[in-house]
């Protein structure tokens, strides 16, 4: 269900609000009923719709409670597939992920919306919604209109799904977005923004009785127009059925007209009241044919006028309208035609049309969805433009050694432009088949692409010489007056009653001013007069009337029209005639204003014009009396009757070349033959076509795709029909301006129609369609590189034209070995091209055999048959020479530069690729910049390879200069990546690195390449992060943070957090930091990732274990976080590294009971692990801990359990150092602590052997004051003191020396 209940399929505008207004302001609701329960369209009243049973007292007022507007509304949608009527989760997530990356940068979204008339405030993306609102009663029709009529969904689809979704057909036709709004804020803020702008319009719930001398009394169902007029509890009401104006209670219950209704009764309704309009009820339904017998005697009346007794049969001409007040019929007693009032008459033999939704022949149908005539000649023409390609005639870039950026196609296949023949495209003309004439005025050419093509006719023509001597004599006139004065209506009169008056310089020429056409019809009409030519008098009267009015001289008209009518009143021979004379004559009077005169002839006109089919509009003026009809159609509550008269209305705006103001009806037509149809799944008219291409011509290119979406298989299932549609949205994409569009390229939403096409060509004699169709096809998935279906579509061309037999054999199977080489299937497409190379030496000249020769060259270089490729890349440049084309031989040498750059050549390389450039630079033509940027960057690559690093840099630059005046994206990026390759590897240059990479981040922005510039902003981050730049380093931090939440990409979120918490740290914002840290473990946690969440938390607590300040906050990001990851996913060696952690930071913060504890379970856990280092360390730590609590045995202990896991041979400068420490660690304490000096001495030895591998003359030294100290004051020997002395001695004298050492 979309938007208001009355928008959903099946359901009218009725929405019920009962309202106290104080001091003009709305304070308080009783009941707001939407139009939710209406399961059941019936073309009854709005409140009948709703059935709606109750009486109004049981509405009461209640207490009065101030009630404020809302100011915005909800917009929601799912993505569902239409068969199952189930949501797609799949689609659905994608289409959120694309919506999150749009809500960064919201321009297209705001856009989008903005084209819709709704203006966004913000986008709930995670939740599928957006919030909107809305500043004018305007904006809301809009908006309810196109969500009524299913385009806002349509229009969702545009934004929200990616090319390639486009590219699955049958994905395309089976998924939708449904949409939602919120419809009791949505129906509240109409009613604000109708109390803001003045009077509107309700129709009345029951009847109102008169209460006081200034009330105004009421009938159930009448539509009144409310004004504010100050007083606290009454409007002003005014019945738009008989002019009645009074008060009328607020408290009246009354249902809010839809937002067309307000529009068309303040704008176009005038101010015409005539009789109360009631419902005919003895007419069930408001539209049918057939016979009715008279309920009275009628014998008197006027002329036009049917004579009839009661009970007479009376067969009905064209439709019968319950609600207009005549009909026009025909007695079966007496063969009379003429007017009939239709309360006279009561159905017999009637066949009701609006249970069928036939409120519309079937040529008027026609008039609304048929294109022109299908034309063979004009689809091949309009195929060509599409399968226009250079494949035969120019050679191709070979592009492996750089990165594939942008689609091959893109060199490849060239689709030119539009030829003359292509297909026209415009607004939709709504014109009626047979007998009608055609638009043929200069306003209307627009419209003549849904025209059908006019039979022709041999019409006869009379020349108009007012200086011939002989216009007085009555001969000279016969021939036109013999024409004129046939009682039956004949084709050729159709220009006399057609808008562009064509009959002057065709039936009649001569002459172009009107005064000259107006003084020879009015000496024909005296003619005429004169000689009793009855019908060619009128006809001529009618003329003059018609070229009066024109020059707005109505009251002359009005003579002419009068003299016409007292002529043909009565008789029905031409009913052309007769419609065209009744309705211009009633917009005469309307436009005199005089309604004595005018209210019975416009009820006839009304009759002529609504109930004979194929009306011929031949006045701008007619408008006057559809506007009437249409506010008629309104009082009574007759939704045929007013799709009948929007129908016409919108027919005579498009044939006077007012599309703009044909459009508000054409919607309108829309919305209600989708509700007439929502019963029984038939639309009766599809206007979608039309509407398509007005919103095309209006620059609305979303709603233009969106209307063509809804378009009906029916009205255009013809291989023309859905060619024209595949061209009608090439034209509308290319108003999208979307980034990296190319003109010549085929868009994504045309596979749909352009398939389509091709499963109805299978029907067609002529096979060169079926084949250029499938060509295009080809062409249109090889540009998206969807290789595997280009080759399907290109593989049935080539079989199709096996059996032609034209000449095309060569270029589609060139395609074809093309389309394989892309798809990197070399082996294939070799086999093709060799076979091409044997059959082009008999039939082809050197410019295809050179072309093959290049594509062979590129095959067998993928092959890797480098030999082979370059003989045939020499054999293309021989060819290119002879035939003297520069693009060619520009392209050969480039190839062959780049063949023998693989080949590791030295000179070569630089010969033909300068050679290449050389031309290159020489040819004017910008579109072949793209080549020369290749070029630049393989020469580049070559002069790096061989060390000349400025040749190679001045290449890649002078790449970039050109991509950017030719302002190719695709290139500049190629050229950006092989600059930021160079200065980042080869010339470790960071600085300037950081230059190209942001130009690079400003390009993947604008390609909304998200995955690249997450990529780019990730390495500008590190680079800004080592330049000591925090600042700038958050930025782009927090820049690709926002992506990655927009994504949904949990696990680089959490990184993204973690990062920016670690630069908040180096920044000295330490109460941002935490906060970060716990961010990024929170997203985390999201992912269900036990390991990942760990090790988020260790690298947390890491920040603040390395950093200078606030160590003690890693304890809880490792113990409380970490370490019970850790053994809940089983993961010892990570626990055991944090118990290592935890006893240093504890030990570090002087916390030696936590230390303790953990080193214990450290040395616990590393027993488990069967390693011996990470045992060793844990015991090593553990004796540390002890030592620095002073139980020493313990710490001597565990320092020779250390010792003992150690490696039994030194087998590193490093292990030397470990020993030394330990030994020495391990004396001090045995000497110091626990007085046993001959356990010190050995450890000091020990530890003296360590140092002597390392060769340190300081630890030497050190160690022999010890050792000379024990051996002098604790254990007595005086030949070891002597000797421990003298080497401290030498050992001092060479640190002096060293010291002191110049």
């Amino acid at each position: 269900m979309q938007g208001f209940g009355f928008l959903s399929a099946g359901r009218p505008l009725s929405f019920y609000l009962f309202l106290v207004v104080i001091n003009d302001k709305v304070i308080h609701f009783d009941k707001l009923i939407l139009s939710s329960i209406l399961d059941k369209w019936e073309h009854q009243s709005e409140s009948q719709s709703l059935g709606i049973n109750t009486g109004c007292g049981e509405h009461s007022l209640g207490s009065p409670v101030e009630q404020e507007f809302p100011k915005d509304v909800t917009l929601s949608y799912c993505v569902i597939r239409q068969k199952s009527r189930v949501c797609d989760s799949e689609l659905q997530e994608s289409a959120r992920r694309r919506l999150c990356i749009l809500e960064s940068e919201n321009k297209d979204i705001v856009a989008l919306f903005n084209e819709l008339s709704a203006r966004l405030l913000s986008i709930l993306a995670e939740k599928d919604r957006f919030i909107l609102t809305f500043k004018t009663v305007e904006e809301i029709w809009k908006f309810t209109t196109y969500l009524s009529l299913g385009f806002v969904g349509r229009c969702l689809e545009n934004l929200l799904f990616d090319q390639h979704f486009w590219l699955n057909v049958s994905l395309v036709e089976d998924v939708k977005i449904q949409v939602e709004v919120n419809e009791a804020d949505l129906s509240m803020m109409y009613l604000d923004l109708l109390l803001q702008e003045g009077p509107f319009f309700t129709r009345i719930l029951s009847n109102i009785l008169k209460n006081e001398e200034e009330d105004v009394s009421i009938c159930k169902d009448d539509l009144i127009m409310l004004k504010d007029i100050g007083k606290n509890l009454k409007w002003e009401a005014t019945s738009l059925s008989t002019n009645e104006t009074g008060l009328l209670p607020v408290s009246a219950p009354q249902a809010l007209l839809y937002p067309f209704y307000q529009w068309f009764l303040k704008v176009r309704a005038g101010d015409f009241n005539g009789c109360k309009e009631t419902k005919q009820q003895h007419f069930a339904q408001s539209i049918g044919t057939g016979t009715c017998i008279a309920t009275v005697d009628y014998k008197e009346g006027e002329a036009d006028e049917l004579r009839f007794a009661k009970g007479e049969k009376i067969q009905i001409i064209g439709f019968l309208l319950s609600n207009l007040q005549w009909a026009l019929g025909k007695s079966l007693n007496s063969g009379e035609t003429g007017f009939v009032q239709i309360r006279h008459m009561q159905p017999d033999q009637f066949k009701t049309l609006d249970a069928h939704l036939l409120f519309l022949s079937d040529e008027e149908k026609s008039s609304l969805i048929t294109f022109k005539k299908s034309d063979e000649q004009h689809c091949i023409n309009l195929l060509k433009t599409l399968c226009q390609s250079d494949i035969s005639a120019v050679y191709r870039l070979d592009k492996c050694k750089l990165r594939e950026i942008k689609s091959e196609s893109e060199q490849g296949d060239r689709l030119h432009s539009a030829s003359a023949n292509h297909l026209p495209s415009g607004l939709a003309g709504l014109v009626c088949g047979r007998n009608i004439p055609d638009i043929n005025s200069s306003k209307s050419k627009e419209f003549q692409e849904f025209v059908p093509e006019p039979d022709q006719l041999d019409e006869p023509k009379f020349c108009i010489d007012l200086n011939q001597g002989g216009l007085g004599d009555p001969a000279t006139f016969d021939p036109l007056l013999l024409f004129l004065n046939q009682e039956e209506y004949i084709v050729q009169f159709k220009q006399f009653y057609d808008l562009s008056f064509s009959f002057v310089g065709s039936t009649l020429y001569g002459v172009t001013e009107e005064k000259e056409i107006l003084q020879y019809l009015e000496m024909a009409r005296e003619i005429a007069k004169r000689y009793n030519k009855h019908w060619a008098y009128s006809r001529i009267c009618f003329l003059l009337g018609r070229l009066c009015a024109k020059r707005l001289r109505f009251s002359q008209a009005r003579v002419y029209f009068e003299e016409a009518m007292t002529l043909v009143q009565g008789t029905f021979s031409d009913l052309y005639l007769l419609t065209a004379l009744y309705v211009n004559l009633a917009s005469v009077y309307l436009k005199l204003k005089m309604k004595e005169k005018s209210h019975n002839l416009v009820e006839k006109s009304a009759t002529l014009l609504l109930c004979i089919p194929c009306h011929m509009f031949s006045s701008e003026n007619e408008l006057e009396i559809l506007n009437i009809v249409l506010k008629k159609a309104m009082i009574a509550d007759d939704y045929l009757l007013e799709a009948r008269v929007c129908f016409l209305m919108s027919k005579l705006f498009l044939e006077i070349g007012k599309s703009e103001e044909m459009l508000p009806f054409a919607e309108h037509l829309q919305f209600l033959s989708n509700n007439f149809g929502s019963k029984s799944n038939i639309v009766p008219v599809n206007v979608h076509l039309i509407l398509s291409s007005m919103y095309n011509k209006k620059c609305l290119p979303e709603l233009a795709l969106a209307a063509l979406r809804l378009a009906q298989p029916s009205s255009s299932n013809t291989l023309f029909g859905s060619l024209q549609k595949a061209d009608l949205v090439m034209e509308i994409v290319s108003k999208l301006n979307h980034p990296g569009y190319c003109n010549c390229e085929i868009p994504t939403q045309a596979a749909f129609y352009l398939q389509k096409a091709s499963s109805l060509s299978t029907g067609v004699t002529n096979t060169i369609i079926q084949r250029d169709l499938y060509f295009a096809l080809a062409n249109l998935y090889q540009q998206y590189k969807s290789y595997e279906r280009a080759i399907d579509f290109m593989t049935k061309s080539a079989e199709i034209t096996k059996c032609i037999g034209d000449g095309g054999a060569f270029r589609i199977s060139l395609f074809l070995a093309w389309l394989y080489l892309l798809n990197n299937q070399p082996v294939v497409a070799s086999e093709i091209l060799n076979s091409l190379l044997e059959s082009s030496l008999q039939t082809h000249g050197p410019i295809e055999q050179g072309v093959v020769h290049n594509m062979l060259a590129i095959s067998l270089r993928k092959k890797g048959m480098l030999k082979e490729a370059l003989e045939n890349c020499l054999c293309a440049i021989m060819a290119a020479e002879e035939t003297g084309i520069k693009h060619n031989q520009a392209i050969a040498h480039a190839n062959f530069g780049s063949l023998t750059l693989c080949c590791k050549h030295l000179t070569l390389p630089e010969r033909y690729l300068r050679n290449s450039l050389n031309i290159y630079l020489e040819m004017p033509d910008c579109s072949l910049e793209s080549d020369c940027v290749q070029v630049l960057l393989c020469l580049g690559q070559y002069y790096v390879d061989r060390g000349l690093r400025e040749d190679g840099r001045l290449n890649y630059e002078l790449a970039l200069l050109i991509a950017m005046k030719s302002n190719s994206i695709y290139c500049q990026v190629q050229a950006l990546e092989q600059l930021c390759s160079f200065y980042e590897n080869i010339l470790h240059d960071k600085q300037q690195c950081r230059i190209y990479y942001e130009h690079w981040l400003m390009l993947s922005q604008k390609l909304k390449d998200k995955e690249q510039e997450m990529k780019i902003l990730n390495i500008l981050s590190h680079l800004h992060l080592s330049f000591n730049t925090q600042r700038l380093s958050l930025d782009y931090t927090k820049q690709n943070l926002r992506n990655f939440i927009d994504l949904g990409m949990h696990f680089k979120e959490a990184e993204a957090w973690l990062l920016a918490g670690k630069l908040y740290y180096l920044m000295e914002k330490y109460e941002l930091v935490e906060l970060y840290f716990q961010a990024a473990i929170q997203t985390a946690q999201q992912t269900e990732n036990l390991h990942f969440i760990m090790k988020l938390n260790e690298a947390a607590g890491d920040m603040f274990y390395n950093g200078p300040r606030e160590r003690e906050k890693a304890t809880s990001f490792y113990r409380a976080g970490a370490v019970p990851l850790a053994r809940m996913t089983g993961d010892t060696d990570a626990e055991l590294r944090l118990f290592n952690k935890l006893t240093e930071l504890n030990i570090m913060l002087n916390h030696l009971e936590q230390a303790l504890e953990y080193a214990i379970a450290a040395v616990r856990l590393s027993i488990n692990t069967g390693s011996q280092l990470k045992e060793q360390i844990a015991f090593y730590r553990l004796a540390t801990v002890y030592y620095l609590h002073q139980q020493y045995e313990m710490a001597e202990n565990y320092y020779l359990k250390a010792l003992s896991l150690s490696p039994y041979l030194l087998q590193s400068r490093e292990e030397a150092m470990y020993y030394m420490k330990v030994y020495l660690r391990l004396g001090d304490i045995t000497l110091h602590k626990l007085k046993d000096a001959h356990d010190a001495a050995g450890y000091f030895h020990l530890a003296f052997a360590a140092a002597t591998e390392i060769a340190n003359k300081q630890d030497l030294f050190n160690i022999c004051t010890r050792l000379a100290n024990i051996y002098k004051n604790y254990i007595v020997n005086e030949d070891l003191h002597l000797q421990f002395v003298q080497q401290a001695k030498a050992l001092s004298t060479e640190l002096y020396k060293c010291k002191h050492k110049p």
